[in-house]
């Protein structure tokens, strides 16, 4: 019933104070109003006795001290006060006290709502108001530690506008951090440094000039700033520091002044628009994953002051159809230009002196690499590139479209990924001097059909013929000392680890030999064609992804009695199937412990013991090559001779049950 308190503005606040930023700000206020009611309408009501005022008896008992005998003596009687009665100067003093308390509460929350829109950072002054946030002063805003030491974070969500005024020399760590309604900020000339996540996630930005006399951009300063379309960077920043306009996705243009002379990690990786950057004749290096993922990107050329491109600096640039690389540049380093699937040729100037393995693989479109004359460290022929001191073949164009290769004499190794992703090749030649075989060498080769490993071959990496779909068989020289295959699968000399089981090879069960220790990663990757495999009891490692997404596999023996004797990777039996479909196999007696393992239970349906050590439904093989024959006993003992020399029986050639009738 006060007067003025039932006004609709203040029934609003109160009963929507949590839509509104600017409410929220008189939400103390608000909440104090009850309050201040109950103090005005006390006055309305008959007041109860004051608690200091003197009780009956006491009030008696001074009446009888100042009351005269002779007042007695005429009869008179002493009257009672009225029950709930206060004295007038008592009563004074109650109406003054709400008083006091009413302009206290008032003025209280006067500057609680105040201190709540404004304030100082150390020697700057903020304010907010009407969604605009203004940072005022002189010399240098103080660095956060986190996001959550801002003082005018309670508005984080609801900043559309920045406003920095002159004076103020530089934004501190997180300053804006993740003030994602902020669609324009504006910085005044003046300010030296951007440092750590300043801007990050600050989502709808759409446009911040950076002033000339900026030096320094941090790490992360505008990462993640999804709507800013241009940048110019000033000519006093001489490197623009890690992840600082990581993730811009709409970023589609960045214009980069003389002075800057490094671009350092993923500064720009993520930025999917990005189509035009032009790199200024200082610039010195390039980091890794500088530009990682700019999709849209299709046209650089590199200064010849540019002495690193670091690893996977343009990695995944599916649109860059044209690179230049001037003399001057002495490293390209791993994955450097991995995955630029537009890329048709490049040339290597003469000043490069290490180019880093898959620097170019799975470029799907690139059929030539050539070298500039002069280049010590390098050359090129029929557009492979070689490394001429190592005697290395590094990389093989994964457009090139001859169908055959034949390794040249002077190459005597294979790099990492040299051939990765080539559709063309179906056969490929090594002559007898080639030492080594690089990890994934060959991988998604598709239309390879077979290889000869020669003799003189004792270095192979890990899964050389990843997914390789249309490889059937792999056969090592009879006198090669530490490879041998049997049936066309990859072994290391005596069977105790499996290389490689090719990812075309039909055969619809794989039985391990007895002496089977290790199955390295990727060992059977994506075979379409194996339904059951079968491990022996001395099996003690199954490294990552070794029989991933071979679909069809659907039954896996273990012999092994005690799963905890077998170390276990990572994405094994993984398939495309969102539940298990396979049924695991085990000794009797172990089923249990296998279903107390996460590492097996994750890939298998049901676990089942087995009753028999048997070999079940042999079948001739007439695939098996004479030359490569290893034959064994149903215990795994290597017998001597061909399987044509054996009396009938049932045997292990080549990791397969053969009858021999």
């Amino acid at each position: 019933k006060v007067s003025g308190y039932n006004h609709p503005e203040w029934v609003g606040m109160l009963r929507f104070r949590h839509l509104d930023k600017k409410i929220q700000s008189f939400e103390p206020f608000c909440l104090f109003i009850p309050n201040i009611l109950c103090i005005f309408a006390h006055d309305s009501v008959a007041p109860r006795p004051h608690a200091h005022a003197p009780s009956e008896r006491q009030r008696r008992r001074r009446r009888r001290a100042t009351t005269t005998a002779s007042s007695f003596e005429n009869g008179e009687e002493e009257r009672p006060e009225k029950q709930g009665t206060i004295p007038e100067n008592l009563k004074t003093t109650h109406v003054m006290n709400k008083r006091i308390t009413l302009t206290l509460v008032l003025i209280m929350n006067l500057a609680w709502v105040l201190a709540q829109t404004s304030g100082t950072f150390g020697a700057l002054t903020w304010s907010y108001a009407d969604k605009q946030l203004t940072i005022s002063g002189q010399g240098r805003m103080i660095n956060a530690s986190s996001p959550e030491d801002i003082p005018w974070k309670e508005y984080r969500d609801e900043i559309e506008k920045i406003v920095v005024e002159p004076g103020v020399t530089t934004i501190g760590y997180n300053a804006f951090f993740g003030c994602w309604k902020a669609t324009e900020c504006s910085l005044p000339e003046g300010i030296t440094d951007i440092l750590e996540y300043a801007f990050y996630a600050c989502n709808n930005l759409k446009s911040c000039k950076i002033p000339s006399t900026v030096r320094v951009i941090d790490n992360g300063a505008f990462k993640r700033c999804y709507a800013i379309t241009s940048v110019e960077i000033p000519r006093n920043v001489k490197a623009i520091r890690t992840s600082a306009f990581e993730s811009c996705g709409s970023l589609e243009s960045v214009t980069l002044n003389k002075g800057l002379t490094q671009i350092c990690p993923d500064a720009f990786a993520g930025c999917a628009e990005l189509k035009d950057i032009q790199f200024p004749s200082t610039l010195r290096r390039i980091d890794y994953r500088a530009f990682q993922y700019c999709r849209a990107l299709t046209e650089i050329e590199i200064p010849g002051k540019v002495e690193t491109i670091g690893s996977s600096a343009f990695d995944e640039c599916t649109s860059l159809a044209k690179v230049t690389l001037n003399e001057g540049l002495e490293s390209i380093e791993i994955a450097a230009f991995q995955n630029c699937v537009s890329l048709r040729a490049i040339t290597i100037p003469a000043s490069v002196q290490k180019i880093g393995s898959s620097a170019f693989a799975n470029c799907k479109m690139l059929t030539a690499i050539n070298v500039a004359e002069g280049n010590q460290q390098y050359t090129s022929k029929e557009g492979v590139l070689y490394e001429s001191n190592t005697h290395t073949l590094l990389a093989y164009p994964t457009s090139k479209p001859d169908k055959t290769f034949e390794m040249p004499d002077f190459a005597t190794a294979i790099a990492a990924q040299a051939f990765f992703g080539n559709e063309s090749l179906t056969s490929v030649k090594l002559h007898k001097n080639v030492q080594s075989i690089g990890g994934h060498a060959f991988a998604y080769v598709a239309n390879l059909r077979s290889i000869d490993i020669p003799a003189a071959t004792t270095d192979i990496g890990r899964a050389p013929f990843l997914s390789c779909q249309s490889l059937e068989w792999i056969s090592v020289h009879k006198d090669n000392p530490k490879y041998w295959a049997g049936g066309g699968v990859l072994y290391t000399n005596g069977m105790d680890t499996l290389i490689q089981y090719p990812a075309g090879k039909k055969d619809a069960k794989y039985i391990a030999p007895s002496e089977l220790k290790v199955v390295y990663a990727f060992a059977a990757y994506a075979n379409k064609h194996l339904q059951a495999v079968d491990f022996p009891k001395g099996l003690t490692d199954i490294m990552y992804m070794a029989f991933a997404f071979c679909e069809n596999l659907n039954e896996v023996t273990v012999r092994a009695a005690d799963p905890a004797d077998i170390a276990l990777g990572d994405f094994l039996f993984i398939k495309n199937a969102s539940t298990p479909d396979c049924t695991l196999y085990v000794p009797a007696g172990s089923k249990e412990k296998y279903a107390a393992c996460s590492g097996w239970t994750n890939y298998f349906k049901e676990i089942v013991e087995l009753t028999t050590d048997a070999i079940e439904d042999a079948t001739a093989d007439p695939t098996l090559r004479p030359d490569t024959q290893r034959v064994y006993s149903r215990d795994g003992v290597l017998l001597p001779g061909t399987l044509q020399q054996q009396p009938k029986g049932l045997y292990i050639v080549g990791g397969k049950k053969v009858a021999k009738p």
